[in-house]
């Protein structure tokens, strides 16, 4: 234990504990701190593993058209692209590409049923395609088999011919 001399006399350094606070604290410390350690981690979102932090951050900001791995890496979760991409892959078994590429096709499939051939433009910016709709018409027909305004017909219960 440091003193310092004060007035002659010897006082017991301040930023020190003495015997009797170390024993104190050794019996009420540990379980307050404990309790105080599980109520911060278990409230943390850090405890989702990454790929789930990714994937909830595109579904709140699917219809960004700027969205992208490296958007996300860098201005969300703080860390190197490539990792954040390999992490991904190996959690979910797909790249972040193909995901992000699922889920905006299953969006806009949800936003063409019931749509007018005039909405696709406006479809195709909801999805996160901007201001591209022939873009937007490519990937739709390449996932689905079929182009917007042909799912269209389909999903209000016309043919395809």
């Amino acid at each position: 234990m440091r003193v310092h001399r004060a007035g002659g006399g010897r006082v017991p350094d301040p930023g020190q504990p003495d015997e009797q606070q170390r024993g104190d604290l050794e019996k009420t410390g540990k379980p307050q701190l404990h309790a105080i350690y599980s109520r911060f981690t278990a409230a943390k979102p850090e405890a989702q593993s990454l790929s789930d932090r990714v994937k909830a951050y595109v579904e709140k900001n699917l219809s960004d058209d700027d969205l992208s791995l490296k958007s996300i890496a860098d201005n969300y979760l703080y860390m190197n692209a490539d990792y954040v991409s390999k992490k991904f892959q190996k959690e979910t078994g797909q790249k972040f590409s193909a995901y992000l590429t699922g889920l905006r096709v299953q969006r806009s499939m949800e936003l063409l049923k019931g749509a007018d051939n005039d909405k696709v433009q406006s479809i195709a910016e909801m999805a996160g395609y901007g201001n591209n709709p022939q873009y937007f018409s490519h990937v739709f027909k390449k996932a689905t088999g079929m182009t917007p305004s042909a799912y269209i017909k389909f999903s209000a219960g016309g043919n395809l011919s």
